[in-house]
């Protein structure tokens, strides 16, 4: 589940005209002479060089060949590195998506975080609600964690049991059983952001931009449907909507959907609309053909109370540590860093925020570790320095406040900090969020009577599972 090189660099950065100019030059050329052979004119040869011309595949291919080069000596490196970094600088400097479904005014701007990691089980957002909006209710699959970065947000959800209304502030984080219908809103003058997580039972499979809006206002193929009106909290109108929310993330008709599980049109479209449900075999179909978990479909609302937890910011300070599991092969392996759940009273699955605290250890301490799952780091404050493998041996990458990593854990990795204060016994403090199918007991004790940070080091809790990656929080 890479992220391929390529993929991060842009065409500008690839000096194509620099490098044929000087192939050229090598093999003695002239342009008449590259010309006559590559089949291009003298004039676009000249531009494509001078960097004024951007040439097509077919006349990449034969440049290449007129130089009796490969194509893909001109091309950058596609070495698949296991994580995705976003700096603050980068992130806000970017053109955001304006997301602004049904409504069209624009509500809320998004940047993606992870939008390069293919196969991710985590769909991390930077989020600006924008002020005077109400953003139209949305909901998909899974779980959703915001955390509030700048201003007041109100958070909004209908269920069965009636509406809630909760105000977050700048530090205040919420979990959340995203199908329910909900909204995020400014309640100040200025945008207000936050950074939110959302997970899905199952992956999204696909690399890149499938979370970007969709004309049938979907958020990652997971979203609102393209309904006029917002759904209702039944459970007919809630599934009805995503059914119809997949098919066109996918760009199916219905005709489509009712050729591959051998359902009636007529019967979809009474689906879709709310009208009625499916019988279970027939939403195993559904199930299939989209390629979804069945019980990612199939929601009963007596089971899933309470539908959100909100944590405060004056609470996560003194929130207990837990400790990290480590493998027996291991017993003595140190533990320098404590680990906050920010949601250890709120039943979840496969995805578990986390506050991080990384402490001053010297770096002949710490050993790269790999563990089932993926990762998604948010630094608060301090350096947090990232080390792990890509195909050609070891990487590492320094990242500060408001820098981003998504990182797969099953490539050993570490993360260690450094400070200049000679008083502090940490160096910077991070949001973790664990996505891993194996459950939360394979990353942590949760069982175990909470550690303080004082003896976290000492603890030694042994597991057949690989030590978990070190966490970090600036």
């Amino acid at each position: 589940m890479p992220v391929f090189e390529s993929h991060l660099s842009d065409y500008s950065e690839w000096g194509i005209g620099r490098r044929i100019c000087e192939e050229r030059q090598r093999r003695e050329l002239t342009l008449q002479d590259l010309a006559a052979r590559s089949g291009l004119s003298i004039a676009r040869l000249s531009q494509t060089e001078n960097g004024l011309y951007i040439p097509d595949v077919a006349q990449a291919h034969g440049i290449s060949r007129a130089l009796g080069m490969n194509v893909n000596a001109f091309l950058p490196s596609d070495r698949a590195l296991p994580y995705q970094l976003k700096r603050y600088r980068e992130v806000r400097e970017s053109t955001p998506v304006q997301w602004s479904p049904v409504t069209g005014h624009r509500t809320c701007d998004l940047w993606p975080l992870a939008d390069l990691f293919s196969g991710r089980h985590l769909e991390p957002i930077l989020v600006r609600l924008n002020p005077g909006q109400t953003p139209h209710l949305r909901h998909h699959p899974g779980l959703e964690f915001a955390f509030v970065l700048k201003g007041r947000v109100e958070f909004e959800l209908k269920t069965a049991d009636g509406d809630f209304r909760e105000e977050l502030g700048r530090g205040d984080c919420i979990y959340v059983r995203a199908h329910h219908p909900h909204r995020f809103q400014c309640l100040d003058g200025e945008p207000a952001e936050c950074m939110h997580v959302l997970s899905s039972p199952s992956a999204n499979g696909l690399s890149g931009f499938e979370w970007l809006p969709h004309s049938s206002g979907r958020l990652n193929g997971n979203g609102t449907s393209k309904q006029r009106t917002p759904p209702t909290t039944e459970p007919a109108s809630l599934l009805g909507a995503e059914l119809g929310a997949l098919r066109r993330a996918r760009g199916w008709t219905i005709a489509d959907v009712a050729q591959i599980t051998n359902v009636k049109e007529r019967q979809i479209e009474q689906v879709e609309n709310g009208e009625r449900t499916p019988p279970l075999d027939v939403l195993l179909r559904f199930a299939r053909a989209f390629g979804k978990p069945l019980r990612e479909l199939l929601h009963d609302p007596g089971e899933e109370r309470p539908y959100y937890c909100v944590r405060r910011s004056t609470e996560i300070p003194g929130l207990p540590a837990r400790p990290r599991r480590v493998p027996t092969d291991r017993p003595d392996a140190p533990m320098p860093n404590t680990y906050h759940p920010l949601f250890a009273d709120f039943p979840t699955r496969q995805m578990y925020p986390y506050l991080v605290r990384i402490q001053n250890v010297d770096m002949h301490m710490l050993v790269p570790h790999s563990h089932h799952g993926h990762e998604f780091l948010y630094i608060l404050s301090g350096e947090v320095e990232l080390v792990t493998y890509a195909e050609d041996g070891k990487v590492s990458a320094v990242l500060g406040p408001g820098d981003s990593c998504y990182l797969d854990a099953t490539v050993p990795h570490l993360l260690r900090g450094e400070t200049r204060n000679p008083y502090s016994s940490s160096s910077a403090e991070l949001i973790d969020v664990y996505w891993c199918s194996l459950g939360e007991q394979y990353l942590f004790d949760t069982a175990s009577i909470a550690i303080e940070p004082g003896d976290l080091a000492q603890a030694q809790i042994q597991t057949e599972a690989e030590l978990l990656p070190l966490a970090k929080r600036p």
